[in-house]
């Protein structure tokens, strides 16, 4: 924009940070808002880069939810923003998802519409996590969910009489991660493609009691699994540094010892992008590792830590063998095929940005 003169701005609420789904969504967004907003982002991470974003740094402006002031953090970020939404991702669980509950209130009761858009929601045993759910319904807008699964949870979470007067606030739309994507993905050439193995290991200290066993039974059916198919590298990501670099360097120092392995913990979206595109086989706990391999057609297994790994296997219409069970990590990695999907996402796109136009309008 000309003199940097914005005509409108929005605000986008999220964990955000090191995550690499977080990312991939937040830059598929941006690169889609209209050209004319100025684009305030309120994260619950101190990781948020401005480098991290793929978009004009005088069109964005970061607000850090973890310094002293939150309040008044939240009055800056949404001042002239009329309207305020949760970026996707799994934002209610029973783990650390809250859905941004407090800061979505205090914007409802100053007058700004929200939204959540584009999210996942786990099966909720809490009674605190129901009532987060109730409490978005109530005050957003409208509630795009990104799986069936998560509109079954929906249902069950409200109550009958509430949520037959408030169903036309729920929308169902695709994962807005393939938002980032473009015809330029499918035209670029695989580089330097080999017998690759990529992992993104998902650190699930607070799914499993039985973690670490889990980890040591992981760790020897890789190297099983390296052996029978003479993998050449074996490469290590963390899909969320914060939460898995832990794991990843107990997985790098075990296979390192006799196989050719290299640790990438802090490299961009991009980089991880492109790691996927030229691997053979991925292994990862990760969803939007996942996703980006579906993408491009790459043969994966997703480890299932969460019913939202589930959904995302039945709702692309995925083979049941490319989700594996913890308890069945002593079972040997089998990878399988699919039908590509590549050209099916993009077209999915349109239905995303007609939902994001809706609500923005």
């Amino acid at each position: 924009m000309k003199n940097n003169v914005f005509s409108n701005e929005i605000t986008i609420l999220g964990y955000y940070g090191n995550n690499f789904g977080d990312l991939l969504m937040l830059n598929g967004l941006l690169k889609n808002l209209p050209e004319n907003y100025k684009i305030n982002i309120l994260t619950y991470s101190s990781n948020l880069r401005i480098q991290d974003l793929e978009i004009s740094n005088q069109r964005v402006s970061i607000y850090d939810l973890n310094k002293k002031g939150k309040i008044k953090t939240i009055l800056n970020s949404v001042s002239k923003s009329k309207k305020i939404f949760w970026g996707g991702g799994t934002c209610f669980n029973d783990i650390d998802g809250t859905g941004g509950i407090k800061t979505m209130l205090l914007c409802f009761l100053i007058g700004k519409k929200c939204c959540y858009f584009g999210i996942g929601i786990d099966i909720l045993k809490k009674t605190s996590s129901k009532i987060y759910v109730l409490i978005a319904l109530i005050i957003s807008t409208k509630i795009y969910l990104r799986d069936e699964l998560s509109q079954v949870y929906f249902e069950k979470i409200i109550p009958k009489f509430l949520y037959k007067y408030f169903k036309k606030k729920i929308k169902l739309i695709p994962d807005i991660a393939s938002l980032y994507f473009s015809e330029k993905y499918i035209e670029e050439k695989i580089e330097n493609e080999g017998n690759e193995l990529l992992i993104s290991y998902r650190n699930i200290d607070n799914y499993f009691d039985d973690h670490r066993i889990f980890l040591k039974k992981f760790i020897i059916n890789i190297e099983d699994f390296i052996l029978k198919n003479n993998i050449d590298i074996i490469n290590i990501i963390d899909a969320d540094s914060d939460v898995d670099k832990y794991d990843s360097m107990i997985i790098f120092n075990e296979l390192n010892r006799n196989y050719n392995v290299c640790y990438k913990s802090k490299i961009s979206i991009t980089d991880k992008i492109k790691l996927i595109k030229r691997s053979k086989y991925i292994i990862t706990g990760r969803l939007h590792i996942a996703f980006v391999s579906l993408y491009f057609n790459k043969k994966f297994i997703l480890l299932n830590y969460s019913d939202k790994n589930r959904a995302f296997i039945f709702t692309n219409n995925l083979p049941d063998k490319i989700l594996v069970e913890y308890n069945n990590l002593n079972i040997p990695f089998e990878f399988v095929s699919y039908k590509p999907q590549q050209i099916q996402i993009l077209e999915k796109n349109n239905y995303i940005l007609l939902a994001l136009n809706d609500f923005i309008k």
